[in-house]
């Protein structure tokens, strides 16, 4: 069994688990847990990490592999310097003592970091030249690269490993080869498998923990919302969690960025409460991711609609980052999940709501309807804020869904358990 594994990335915080991390950070930290819990050694190889003392949790820093180190790809840009390529190659060599590699999101990489999208594909072929352990590419998205530069960024030789994190994302992929193909490249028999993340073992609990305070659910609440003077204060946050408040409470577990649709899930909440006279909470439990310029303007977005709104007929609440523990209850205590997310590479929201008993009202983007196979409420992308409204009120009005929750766990254990993911990710390690 494979003793050894290197984990690479353009930049991580792959070091920590929990809800606040972006999706390919969350799969890392995820990734090593799961590893390391079958005995795996695991050292991340990162172009940058935020972390104060990183070799006391085996992360080895490349500036080489950092996004943007070296010039990103505009359209039909193909090339790099051979020797910047090689020169990583040496170095990711040589920290992976050659051991099995993992190299994550790499098919982004002609706007992050194209020599190191390339020295991974091309240390891929040639461990599977040699019958080395393996360099895995980890897909989440390839669909940013166009099909000149996805090739190659890709490996060339029959039998090199490739996981998707998705149905979803296979599905693009395979679309992408046979692009590929039409044009007349050579596209090699590569060994695919799906491999999501597995789902936390504290949503197949039976009983989960209860916070009791608004600190206690989110412990930056107070910080979060003097910094960026949001209208919303201590008493009515608990209030409307932990007292009998009659709002109608929605949440959306989410970041704060655009492919959420926050701005979308505030409008139906006001026009459920102009339509039916019900208060409406509407709960939004993550941060702004401010690494991008189109993320940081907007949350300005959100923040102008968050003081537009008359708190005595919507309350919104942004708790600036959830105790992960505590998401259970959350669903627990909350009327319905509104995930009107869009561009999803994986998502187990829909089933994490499902396991605690939280009826779910969800988009139709195909990694959002593969966790859901119980009784949700799909809303097509076309329909109107209003007409959103109303499908939620005929839905939840219809009585609570019923949800077998013991035949969710059992299928979910089967397919999203941490044992069965380990596993998987396991056996395309071996030789």
């Amino acid at each position: 069994m494979t003793e050894e594994v290197s984990i690479a990335h353009f930049s991580s915080n792959g070091h920590q688990a929990g809800s606040a991390l972006p999706g390919v950070e969350r799969v890392i930290a995820t990734q090593r847990e799961l590893l390391q819990a079958e005995g795996i050694h695991t050292t991340l190889i990162v172009g940058a990490t935020d972390h104060s003392d990183p070799e006391s949790h085996d992360i080895v820093v490349v500036p080489d592999i950092r996004s943007a180190a070296h010039p990103t790809w505009a359209a039909g840009q193909t090339d790099v310097d051979p020797a910047t390529v090689a020169r990583i190659v040496d170095q990711v060599e040589d920290i992976s003592g050659g051991g099995a590699v993992i190299a994550h999101n790499t098919t982004n990489a002609a706007g992050h970091n194209p020599p190191f999208g390339v020295a991974m594909a091309e240390m891929a072929d040639q461990r599977e030249r040699d019958g080395g352990e393996p360099v895995v590419l980890w897909v989440h998205d390839a669909r940013r690269a166009s099909t000149e530069q996805l090739q190659r960024l890709l490996p060339t030789v029959d039998g090199t490993r490739i996981a998707l994190i998705s149905e979803t994302r296979r599905a693009q992929f395979v679309d992408q080869l046979e692009k590929m193909r039409d044009q007349g490249a050579h596209v090699p028999d590569y060994h695919i498998e799906v491999i999501g993340n597995p789902i936390d073992d504290q949503f197949l609990a039976a009983v989960h923990p209860a916070p009791h305070t608004i600190t206690e659910l989110a412990p930056a609440f107070h910080e979060f919302t003097a910094h960026y003077q949001l209208p919303q204060t201590e008493q009515m946050a608990e209030q409307i969690l932990f007292g009998d408040h009659d709002a109608l409470r929605i949440v959306v577990p989410a970041r704060i960025v655009g492919q959420k649709g926050i701005e979308h899930a505030i409008a139906v909440c006001q026009e459920y409460q102009k339509r039916y006279g019900r208060h409406v909470a509407l709960i939004v439990t993550g941060t702004p991711d401010e690494r991008k310029p189109e993320n940081v303007l907007y949350w300005q977005r959100i923040q102008e609609l968050i003081h537009q709104t008359d708190p005595q007929t919507c309350s919104l609440l942004f708790l600036g980052g959830v105790e992960w523990s505590y998401m259970p209850w959350l669903f627990q205590h909350s009327d319905l999940l509104l995930a009107l997310f869009t561009n999803e590479g994986f998502s187990l929201t829909p089933l994490e709501a499902a396991l605690c008993g939280c009826p779910a009202a969800i988009s139709t983007d195909p990694a959002m309807m593969e966790t859901t196979d119980y009784n949700a409420l799909v809303l097509p992308s076309i329909v109107l804020h209003a007409d959103i409204a109303q499908r939620i009120h005929n839905y939840l009005s219809s009585g609570k869904p019923a949800l077998d929750t013991q035949a969710l766990r059992e299928r979910t254990m089967q397919m999203y358990a941490a044992p069965a993911i380990a596993r998987r990710t396991v056996a395309l390690l071996g030789n």
